[in-house]
């Protein structure tokens, strides 16, 4: 017999995991921060268990105040008895404080765990106050600048330089010498992803169209044509076109900055054919489901009908970029993420030529605002998606004598 699938899943409340049991139902853990061990609650009632969990992590931050606060109070320097191991366990309580206070996303917070969580383990026992700028600068070149790590390192230099700041707050680290973290180079981040082009594009749409299931051809479309966000696009539903105005729209509300943007279903772009409303017809299939792009066939945990993970869109889109055999050079091959950025290219060539045509005084298709389509707030974020990074060609014409 076959071993049951472990699919363990983060609840809300930090700390605290769902688990399937063999007779499928779902067991609660709790992870104690300060001991590493962890502890079935709740007896399978999530709310009970979320209870629990809340008045632990409340406990348990209140204990680890009270100890670092008995070494400060004992008359020693500010800090000298915290490690930097011990500071990391704080730091990560107070962004779980502002993570239940919806000051942070449940995303931002894995995030930050996972980067503290890698530079925990780096200077583990070290004392905090013994840390300095050198620590943090061969840090940074040994383990990442020199493996050509460079945007991993920018991140990694962004957490020390908070964690530090925190303990400088708390009074753990002296302010009069400043944060050690910041006095660190800054890194000159160089983008090595290589940007997507349109014919790289529908040469892996047909590719996709031949080989993989219909979601995903079609989710590649809708990201074309609407530029947005995978994660955004995976939590598309057919009851999110409304009507406005005598006009249709989908909503979506973009994940990482909780903007909305009401697309029109007749937005259209030229170079690829096809309008939202298009799309979204040949997202209406035989298979029952709430969401545009779903899985059409049971496999595996897989139901017919299930939303699509967002992570198995990065999979199978790397996997129709493979199929091309092509050469990027000295850069990685495009990631799903990169038809945001070639859907604002498509847009502005699309009103160059729109206004062009208006200026003659010819027909022509409508003016889009590609800043609000892509959920930008600042004109220069679009201008960088609108960057082809040197990939796009510039045609020099010929006038005719």
């Amino acid at each position: 017999m076959s071993p049951r699938p472990r699919v363990n899943k983060q609840t809300d409340v930090p700390n605290l995991r769902a688990e399937p049991t063999k007779n499928g139902k779902v067991r609660y853990r709790y992870k104690n921060v300060m001991t590493g061990r962890t502890k079935t609650v709740g007896g399978g009632n999530r709310t009970e268990a979320e209870r629990i969990a809340k008045q632990a992590n409340a406990i348990i931050a209140q204990k680890i105040l009270d100890k670092e606060a008995e070494l400060i109070l004992s008359g020693a320097e500010s800090g000298t008895g915290i490690t930097w191991g011990r500071w990391c366990d704080e730091y990560m309580l107070i962004q779980q404080k502002r993570f239940e206070l919806g000051k942070i996303k449940a995303s931002t917070l894995k995030t930050i765990e996972s980067r503290v969580k890698r530079v925990k383990k780096k200077f583990q026992q070290r004392k905090i106050h013994q840390l300095n700028t050198y620590d943090f600068t061969k840090y940074l070149k040994e383990d990442f600048l020199s493996r050509s790590k460079d945007g991993m390192a920018v991140m990694i230099r962004s957490t020390l330089i908070d964690i530090c700041a925190e303990a400088i707050s708390e009074g753990v680290l002296p302010s009069e010498k400043g944060n050690p973290a910041q006095f660190t180079k800054p890194i000159a981040r160089q983008t090595k992803r290589s940007r997507l082009l349109l014919e790289v594009f529908k040469a892996a749409l047909e590719w996709s169209q031949k080989n993989q299931q219909p979601f995903m051809w079609k989710a590649m479309l809708f990201a074309l044509v609407t530029g947005q966000r995978r994660e955004d696009i995976a939590k598309c539903r057919f009851d999110d076109i409304q009507m406005i105005e005598g006009i249709e729209y989908i909503g979506v509300i973009q994940g990482k900055t909780g903007t909305k943007v009401a697309i029109p279903l007749d937005l259209r772009l030229d170079s690829i054919g096809y309008s939202v409303r298009d799309i979204i017809s040949l997202c209406r299939d035989r298979v029952v489901s709430r969401y545009l792009f779903h899985h059409n066939k049971s496999k595996g945990h897989c139901r017919a009908g299930d939303r699509v993970r967002t992570d198995t869109f990065s999979y199978l889109f790397a996997d129709a970029i493979r199929s091309l055999g092509k050469s990027w050079g000295e850069f990685n091959p495009p990631t799903l993420h990169e038809t945001r950025s070639l859907s604002g290219r498509e847009y502005e060539k699309q009103n160059n030529k729109n206004e062009l045509l208006a200026l003659a005084g010819k027909p022509h298709s409508q003016i889009i605002d590609v800043q609000k389509l892509l959920g930008h707030k600042l004109e220069s974020t679009t201008a960088i998606y609108k960057d082809s990074r040197g990939h796009d060609w510039v045609t020099v014409n010929v006038a005719e004598s």
